[in-house]
């Protein structure tokens, strides 16, 4: 073996950002010897340890990433980690602390190791070793092969990582327990316990007598070492190994004790921002060209088509217990006889889905799709907590496409139209997207049609290579489903499986994925656009503050201030996301962002995948002005929008009777004073807040002193303001007095005067003790000058709140509101008959393009130029010229319907 094919990883956090996370001094150390011992000639002989100190989140997604991806298959990759690990209930995931992790949002904050899953399995190296020093360290490996501990008869929970290829793990705990941070006794080194026994096991060679030691070797020294000195059992360390040879080697045992550097004392505490290794440095370097240039636009669509494939793909993995009889059929009777050639055809099962339309021109909704294979594959999902039973996917292996149609008798019968292919779901969840992805291009069916020797033998190579267990004996003469709704294990069954996915959705599906790669090789039209702050999460304001109050809010319903401001919102960000319960006017709202843009200027689409919320949005523009927003689309929708142009043709040109710079000047004024009554009430809300702090504030004083709030309101109370102000004044001058300025007789003085203001009040109310004591206290004087100051405050605040016509300013509010309203109705007419007016050429072009049903994309962009209000569904979109920046606003209801994460 060479010794430049060794590279580790060795990260460690020693300091929190976080008051929820207390530091962790021996990681330093455990950084320092980890690499020692690596790096030495005669024990580790690692060519490369790039050390990753206090890493960010950012800097440890970074650095890992970068680190695997750079591994090549004849390498060897070793990846340490030394800090706080968090169990997280809620998904069931561990998740590694990094120096600005949040205990209130780890999904955010945190390393997820399921992170960690996905760079182990695209890693090419052929062997990899995780050591993980932290808390709950073991719900990373529960689940998998050889793990550690007596207790083998309880089930194994499942798994948090899936099963990247030629991995071995050791963790310092089991899932759910603390990892011990003392040093091994006898150790000088201040280092954790796990970290510590690794280190001084290594260069004491105390692992094993000569030869290389293999991560068995480390783990059984550990173990061992753990017991003998009374470590719990749930603090040992736990293993597994997936697909990892056992000759693994991973340092050299030594004939003597070798010494280590010493951990240098200055940088005994390390620098979160200076002095930083080379592979933290690029990894920060990588983050702030991140933070600087935003996301890459083409990787990011691509992945936004994935994700759409995904949910696609859900309908070719169905739940087995949930889906049995409407997304699947499990055929478990009789021979197989169509894969391998012995039949062309089977009955349709009864419950079988049947499209609702057949044809070239059946509506979408009627389309259904079928696909037969064998054998029937069991998938668990990842991610349980152990209480309860993981649910689990079925699909078939092989799988082809299959038609249905009757037979002379008239009984539907499933044919094959199609050879068998393999199943990308299942293969793309069992391998690397490498390795799926090369199966998926070479292989062909093998066998000769009708032998079904050959066809069980191809078959068990597939499995093999999968690592696929075959759970029940492939037998195609004779199918049984006898194992496939109890197993809870990944595996093949002699089973056949029928597959009866919607063909509508994935129909739909390929089309939103089209338009997403088309958009994914023109990035460069993207600037400028909603997308453009949709890809890289910026809301930022088109203009300035300025510029959002120059867009008047064109509101012709009732219209309150969060609606007014998602409108303004709508007009000045690039980006805006409303959302609220049913009931609360999202349809006042997006009608009203119609009329707002439309008087602007500006054009604007309202689009949905519901045609319902389009139809409604079109009745209500529809029910201000008919030429405000032209609804169009499928068929249907077209022939209306042609009877709307020519209704609209057939109507004489009469100008509205203001215009609309008269109406939009009115309504500027409205808004003004709007703004005005809005501010007074605002006022009157935040007195209304301040006296009730202010009443609160006296109570919490008056308690303090034991003194009865009725003595506070007595004193002086026939009297003006001013007589509470002049005392105040006088108690603190007392207050801060000497004993050679006569400061305790003043003191007295001051108190009796109070006493003599309050005590006439006819209540009875009790003075506290300590306004009969001789000596009054600095302290006492200035508490009551304090409570005095407040209950001057509210004496202020009160009279003149009392005065308020709280009734007059609400008539006036709802005056104004109503009065708002009708102007901006009428400056929504005003604006469409003018646009009609001037729009009358290109309407009656559009209407001939629509009646030929051809050019229909080109005149529609011609209209736009006056009328500049459209509305249609998303399944339609392609009667609009698919072109960037065709509108200057879109507006998307029912959004929250988006596949897409």
């Amino acid at each position: 073996m060479s010794d430049n094919d060794r590279y580790a990883m060795l990260i460690g956090v020693s300091t929190y950002d976080s008051d929820g996370y207390h530091d962790l001094p021996p990681v330093r150390a455990d950084l320092h010897y980890m690499r020692a011992v690596l790096e030495s000639t005669e024990i580790g002989m690692y060519n490369d340890c790039a050390m990753v100190a206090e890493p960010t989140r950012a800097e440890m997604l970074y650095a890992v990433e970068q680190f695997l991806e750079e591994r090549q298959s004849s390498e060897t990759a070793l990846l340490y980690f030394s800090g706080h690990g968090q169990f997280c209930e809620a998904d069931g995931q561990l998740y590694f602390l990094t120096r600005d992790a949040d205990p209130d949002d780890l999904p955010g904050t945190a390393v997820p190791a399921e992170f960690l899953e996905r760079m182990l399995q695209s890693c090419r190296a052929s062997s990899k070793l995780v050591l993980l020093d932290c808390c709950s360290s073991g719900s990373v490996v529960q689940g998998w092969t050889a793990k550690g501990g007596a207790d083998t008869a309880a089930p194994p929970a499942p798994s948090t990582l899936l099963r990247p290829g030629g991995v071995y793990f050791i963790t310092a705990s089991d899932a759910l327990q603390a990892a011990s941070a003392m040093a091994p006794e006898g150790s000088s080194l201040g280092t954790s316990r796990f970290t510590g026994e690794i280190v001084e096991g290594l260069r004491s060679g105390r692992i094993k007598e000569g030869g290389w030691i293999t991560p068995d070797d480390l783990f059984e020294y550990l173990t061992a070492q753990m017991v003998i000195k009374g470590v719990p059992e749930e603090q040992r360390p736990t293993k597994s190994t997936i697909r990892a040879t056992r000759s693994l080697p991973f340092a050299r045992s030594v004939a003597r004790p070798v010494r280590l550097p010493d951990a240098p004392r200055a940088a005994a505490r390390a620098d979160t921002r200076g002095g930083a290794s080379p592979a933290l440095l690029k990894a920060r370097r990588l983050v702030s060209e991140d933070a600087g240039n935003g996301v890459d636009p083409q990787r990011l669509l691509r992945y936004y088509a994935h994700c759409l494939g995904a949910q696609a793909a859900t309908g070719m993995l169905p739940d087995r217990d949930s889906g049995r009889g409407s997304a699947y059929f499990l055929l478990g009777q009789g021979p197989e006889s169509v894969q391998s050639g012995l039949e062309h055809s089977f009955p349709a099962p009864g419950q079988l889905p049947k499209p609702r339309s057949t044809g070239a021109q059946a509506d979408g909704a009627g389309l259904q799709e079928y696909w037969y294979g064998y054998p029937a594959i069991t998938l668990p999902e990842r991610g349980g907590d152990g209480r309860r039973r993981a649910a689990v996917r079925i699909a078939p292996l092989l799988v082809q496409p299959m038609e249905l149609a009757p037979d002379e008798g008239g009984r539907d019968l499933l044919r094959p139209s199609g050879v068998p292919s393999l199943h990308s779901g299942v293969i793309t969840e069992l391998l690397s997207d490498d390795e799926a992805a090369e199966l998926l291009a070479h292989w062909q069916p093998s066998w000769q049609e009708g032998n079904g020797t050959q066809m069980v033998k191809a078959v068990r190579e597939l499995l093999t290579e999968l690592g696929v267990p075959e759970l029940e004996p492939l037998d195609l003469a004779s199918l049984s489903e006898r194992s496939v709704m109890d197993s809870l294990r990944p595996g093949a069954h002699n089973a056949a499986v029928l597959l009866a996915p919607s063909g509508m959705e994935r129909a739909a599906t390929e089309g939103l994925v089209d338009n997403l790669l088309q958009m994914s090789t023109r990035v460069g039209q993207i600037a400028g656009t909603a997308l453009e702050a949709l890809l890289a999460g910026d809301d930022r304001r088109a203009g300035t503050d300025h510029d959002a109050t120059a867009v008047p809010v064109v509101a012709p319903g009732p219209c309150n201030e969060s609606q007014e401001q998602v409108i303004s919102s709508a007009m000045t960000r690039r980006l805006t996301v409303a959302t609220g319960p049913p009931g609360t006017g999202k349809s006042e709202v997006v009608t009203a962002v119609v009329t707002t843009a439309v008087a602007a200027g500006q054009s604007v689409l309202v689009a949905s995948t519901n045609n319902e919320a389009v139809n409604v949005v079109a009745e209500r523009c529809d029910e201000i002005s008919p030429g405000l927003l032209m609804r169009t689309g499928n068929v249907e929708a077209r022939e209306r929008e042609a009877e709307k142009l020519a209704a609209l043709l057939a109507e004489p040109v009469e100008p509205p009777p203001r215009g609309s710079a008269t109406v939009a000047g009115e309504l500027r004024n409205r808004h003004a004073r709007a703004a005005a009554l809005r501010t007074e009430a605002a006022g009157r809300v935040g007195e209304e807040a301040r006296l009730l702090e202010l009443v609160r504030e006296r109570t919490r004083r008056a308690d303090a002193l034991a003194l009865p709030v009725r003595l506070l309101e007595s004193a002086w109370s026939a009297q003006e303001r001013a007589a509470l102000a002049r005392w105040e004044e006088r108690a603190r001058r007392a207050a801060g007095a000497g004993w050679l300025t006569l400061g305790g007789w003043r003191r007295g003085r001051a108190l009796r005067a109070f006493m003599a203001a309050s005590g006439n009040d006819g209540s009875g109310a009790p003075w506290p003790a300590w306004s009969s004591e001789r000596r009054v206290p600095p302290e006492l004087l200035l508490g009551v000058a304090e409570a005095v100051a407040v209950e001057r405050d509210l004496r202020e605040l009160v009279p003149a709140h009392l005065a308020w016509d709280e009734e007059a300013l609400k008539r006036a509010r709802l005056e104004s509101s109503d009065a708002s309203s009708a102007v901006s109705k009428e400056l929504a007419r005003s604006v469409a008959a003018e646009a009609v007016a001037r729009g009358r050429s290109l309407m009656n072009q559009r209407l001939q393009t629509l009646r030929r049903r051809s050019g229909v994309q080109k005149s529609q962009r011609n209209l736009m130029a006056h009328l500049k209000a459209w509305a249609i569904s998303t399944h339609s979109v392609r009667q609009l010229e698919l072109a960037p920046k065709l509108f200057d606003l879109v507006v998307i209801d029912e959004a929250s319907q988006c596949s897409i994460p």
